[in-house]
C-alpha cells in the first residue's frame, strides 16, 4: 500500500509543476516583451540622435542648403536599423530662434518621429531629438581658411 501512495504523490507533484509553469509563462512573456520594446525604443532614439547630429554638422558647415540637408537626414533614417520613415516636414533645419543662440550664431536641427509600433506608442506618442551647433564662419574670416558660404547664417527654413 505504501507504493501506491508514493506513486500518487509524484503525479500530484508533476501536475503542480505544470500549473506553476503555466502561471510563470505569462510573466516570462511579459518580461521578454518589455525587453524587446525597450530595445526598439533605445535603437530608434540612438538613430534619431545620430541623424540630428549629422544634419547639424552638414548645415553648420555652410556648404549645403537646407532642402538638401533634410533629404540627407531623411535618407540616413531610412537606411538605419530599424528603418524610420520621417516626412520632410518633421525635420527642421535652420538657425536657432532664441536670443542667446542668435547672438552666438547657433544652428539647430530638430527631428520628430511618430512611432508606428504598439510598444513605442505606449511609451511615447512622439519622439523628438535635436542638436544645436555653432555655424561655421563665412569665407575669408580672419585666421580660418577653407569655409565657403552658400548658406548665410540666419536663414530659417521650417
Amino acid at each position: 500500500m505504501s507504493k501506491n501512495c508514493s506513486r500518487y504523490r509524484r503525479r500530484g507533484q508533476n501536475g503542480q509543476a505544470l500549473v506553476e509553469w503555466a502561471l510563470l509563462l505569462w510573466l516570462f512573456l511579459a518580461l521578454f516583451s518589455a525587453i524587446y520594446g525597450f530595445s526598439q525604443w533605445f535603437a530608434i532614439r540612438m538613430q534619431l540622435i545620430q541623424a540630428a547630429k549629422e544634419g547639424a554638422r552638414l548645415y553648420s558647415s555652410g556648404r549645403i542648403e537646407i532642402p538638401q540637408v533634410k533629404r540627407l537626414v531623411q535618407r540616413a533614417l531610412l537606411r538605419g536599423s530599424p528603418p524610420l520613415r520621417v516626412p520632410l516636414q518633421d525635420i527642421r533645419v535652420g538657425s536657432s530662434r532664441d536670443s542667446q543662440e542668435k547672438f552666438m550664431q547657433l544652428d539647430k536641427v530638430i527631428i520628430r518621429y511618430k512611432p508606428k509600433q504598439i510598444w513605442l506608442k505606449v511609451l511615447r506618442s512622439t519622439m523628438e531629438e535635436s542638436c544645436v551647433i555653432k555655424h561655421a564662419p563665412p569665407y575669408g574670416y580672419p585666421g580660418v581658411l577653407g569655409y565657403g558660404p552658400p548658406v548665410r547664417w540666419g536663414k530659417i527654413h521650417t
